[in-house]
Protein backbone atom coordinates (compact mmCIF):
# COMPACT_ATOMS: atom_id res chain seq x y z
CA UNK A 1 0.00 0.00 0.00
CA UNK A 2 1.38 3.65 -0.88
CA UNK A 3 0.67 6.59 1.46
CA UNK A 4 1.16 10.17 1.18
CA UNK A 5 1.95 11.79 4.42
CA UNK A 6 1.70 15.88 3.83
CA UNK A 7 3.54 18.28 6.50
CA UNK A 8 2.70 22.05 6.39
CA UNK A 9 5.99 23.73 7.49
CA UNK A 10 6.84 27.35 8.02
CA UNK A 11 8.76 28.50 5.43
CA UNK A 12 10.81 32.30 5.16
CA UNK A 13 11.36 33.52 1.25
CA UNK A 14 14.81 35.77 0.32
CA UNK A 15 12.55 38.43 0.72
CA UNK A 16 11.61 37.54 4.02
CA UNK A 17 7.95 37.08 3.52
CA UNK A 18 6.71 34.02 6.02
CA UNK A 19 4.86 31.37 4.15
CA UNK A 20 3.32 27.93 4.93
CA UNK A 21 5.40 25.21 2.83
CA UNK A 22 3.93 22.10 1.94
CA UNK A 23 6.06 19.26 1.82
CA UNK A 24 4.65 15.28 0.77
CA UNK A 25 6.04 12.48 1.46
CA UNK A 26 5.69 8.81 0.09
CA UNK A 27 5.44 6.50 2.80
CA UNK A 28 4.86 2.76 1.89
CA UNK A 29 2.98 0.39 4.35
CA UNK A 30 3.14 -3.10 4.61
CA UNK A 31 0.07 -4.49 6.61
CA UNK A 32 1.19 -7.37 9.23
CA UNK A 33 0.08 -9.72 11.77
CA UNK A 34 -1.74 -7.80 14.84
CA UNK A 35 -1.71 -4.53 13.13
CA UNK A 36 -4.82 -2.39 14.30
CA UNK A 37 -6.79 -1.86 11.31
CA UNK A 38 -9.94 0.06 9.76
CA UNK A 39 -12.71 -1.21 7.93
CA UNK A 40 -13.20 1.25 4.67
CA UNK A 41 -16.24 0.18 3.25
CA UNK A 42 -19.57 -1.37 4.07
CA UNK A 43 -20.25 -4.96 4.02
CA UNK A 44 -24.16 -5.19 5.59
CA UNK A 45 -24.17 -8.82 4.27
CA UNK A 46 -21.10 -9.28 7.17
CA UNK A 47 -22.72 -6.97 9.63
CA UNK A 48 -19.81 -5.02 9.30
CA UNK A 49 -19.47 -1.38 8.48
CA UNK A 50 -17.31 1.86 7.28
CA UNK A 51 -14.99 2.57 10.14
CA UNK A 52 -15.30 -0.18 12.77
CA UNK A 53 -11.31 -1.37 13.54
CA UNK A 54 -10.16 -4.90 14.03
CA UNK A 55 -6.88 -6.25 14.02
CA UNK A 56 -5.22 -8.43 11.85
CA UNK A 57 -4.92 -12.18 13.47
CA UNK A 58 -3.57 -14.06 10.35
CA UNK A 59 -2.31 -13.40 6.91
CA UNK A 60 -3.61 -15.86 3.78
CA UNK A 61 -1.62 -14.91 1.49
CA UNK A 62 -0.13 -11.57 0.14
CA UNK A 63 -3.02 -8.97 0.62
CA UNK A 64 -5.32 -11.25 2.08
CA UNK A 65 -5.85 -10.93 5.93
CA UNK A 66 -7.67 -12.71 8.64
CA UNK A 67 -9.19 -10.00 10.78
CA UNK A 68 -11.05 -9.96 14.20
CA UNK A 69 -13.38 -7.53 14.73
CA UNK A 70 -13.93 -7.37 18.99
CA UNK A 71 -16.10 -5.06 21.05
CA UNK A 72 -14.85 -3.06 23.89
CA UNK A 73 -14.83 -5.71 26.48
CA UNK A 74 -12.43 -7.88 24.07
CA UNK A 75 -15.14 -10.22 22.96
CA UNK A 76 -14.53 -11.33 19.23
CA UNK A 77 -18.60 -10.56 17.34
CA UNK A 78 -16.83 -11.10 13.61
CA UNK A 79 -13.95 -13.06 12.15
CA UNK A 80 -14.13 -11.93 8.53
CA UNK A 81 -10.89 -12.86 5.46
CA UNK A 82 -10.51 -9.39 3.58
CA UNK A 83 -8.12 -8.14 1.25
CA UNK A 84 -6.12 -5.26 1.72
CA UNK A 85 -7.88 -2.63 -0.12
CA UNK A 86 -10.68 -2.76 2.27
CA UNK A 87 -8.40 -1.62 5.11
CA UNK A 88 -6.84 0.95 6.43
CA UNK A 89 -3.82 0.92 9.10
CA UNK A 90 -4.51 2.80 12.04
CA UNK A 91 -1.45 4.23 14.07
CA UNK A 92 -0.75 5.24 17.27
CA UNK A 93 1.82 7.18 17.24
CA UNK A 94 3.31 9.81 15.18
CA UNK A 95 4.79 9.06 11.37
CA UNK A 96 8.05 9.56 10.35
Amino acid sequence: MTLFEFKIQNSKFKNGNNSKGIQLRKMTSKMKLLDVVALLEDLPELELYRGQVGTIVEEYEPGVFEVEFSNTEGRAYALETLQQKQLMVLYHYQIG
